[in-house]
């Protein structure tokens, strides 16, 4: 393997705090290329497959970075509410709150025009699809044509999907009483191959046919039992189809049917073909706009952001 250098972290991304972002960004970018740097060095795959890292990362980071910056933009309305600005003293400060808290008709305006900015900025507090629901378009990934969940551009509505690109829905299934989650069957090293027990024995023939690629098949049913039904309504395959997870634990190809024969021309494309040129490099435009909205100079005053309902 050529020497290669990944620009990981807060090397690569610099943002406000605002949502806890840069963490959440940075093991993200870790976990991308563990995996297919594992790969390669186990003579797995290609050094193609290392080309995937920046299709693959850089639009969620961008959108990241611009979710932040967003959020920042929505605590100038809370301060104002409170009557709290700019070069006010400690002492000054604390008189505002104390008429923000007192019980007078100013205290009430103060506190229900609070209560609209807080309810304004509930992106920053609740953004579960920010954090869980990103998926990689392109890269390391065979797209399967189905369109994203609903309010897949939203930040706060989340929903599970086993679609290619995405993380593995959480299900709990049952093992002799016990709970698993689906999440956690994931091998950290080679790929997932996830089956249910009627297409069970048609794709563990084609994983014996797979020699140079660590192969863990999960065969939910029998053993691992859906109690809840919840996996079989979520996976968005047929009972003989099949899900290949990556370490990271994306879905990187999702067969509806039985399509054994398929599966080793499946995992030579995705372990040594590099990513489609596609020019998904992140919405940098969006992180222009939203830094732009923040600035504040002599001459111009704060501009803040259109309110989010």
């Amino acid at each position: 393997m050529a020497q290669v250098r990944f620009l990981v972290g807060d090397a690569a991304h610099r943002h406000p705090p605002t949502g806890g972002f840069g963490l959440n960004t940075a093991i993200g970018d870790v976990a991308n290329p563990a995996w297919k740097i594992a790969a390669v060095l186990a003579g797995e795959a290609s050094d193609a497959l290392l080309d995937s890292y920046e299709s693959e990362r850089m639009p969620v980071a961008a959108r990241n970075v611009e979710h932040s910056l967003r959020n920042a933009g929505r605590h100038a309305p809370v301060a104002a509410a409170l009557g709290l600005e700019n070069g006010q003293s400690e002492q000054d400060g604390w008189a505002q709150i104390s008429v923000w808290a007192s019980d007078t008709p100013e205290g009430t305006r103060r506190r229900d025009a609070a209560a609209v900015a807080v309810a304004h900025n509930a992106e920053d507090y609740s953004q579960l699809n920010i954090e869980a629901g990103f998926a990689y378009e392109v890269g390391a990934v065979i797209p399967d044509g189905s369109s994203p969940p609903p309010g897949h551009n939203s930040a706060t509505e989340f929903h599970p999907t086993a679609r290619p690109g995405h993380h593995i829905p959480h299900v709990w299934l049952d093992r002799g009483g016990q709970r698993v989650s689906t999440s956690d069957l994931v091998a950290p090293l080679g790929m997932t191959l996830f089956v249910d027990a009627a297409g069970g024995p048609v794709w563990r023939r084609a994983a014996e046919t797979v020699t140079d690629v660590r192969l863990t098949v999960v065969e939910v049913g029998g053993e691992l039992a859906d109690l809840s039904g919840e996996w079989a309504s979520v996976r968005g395959t047929g009972s003989d189809g099949a899900l290949l997870v990556r370490p990271d634990r994306h879905v990187a190809w999702r067969a509806a049917a039985a399509l054994g024969a398929e599966l080793t021309e499946v995992l030579r494309h995705l372990l040594h073909s590099g990513p489609a040129p596609s020019g998904a490099g992140g919405d940098l435009g969006g992180i222009t706009d939203a830094g732009e909205a923040l600035r504040t100079t002599p001459t111009r005053d704060p501009q803040l952001f259109t309110v989010v309902e």
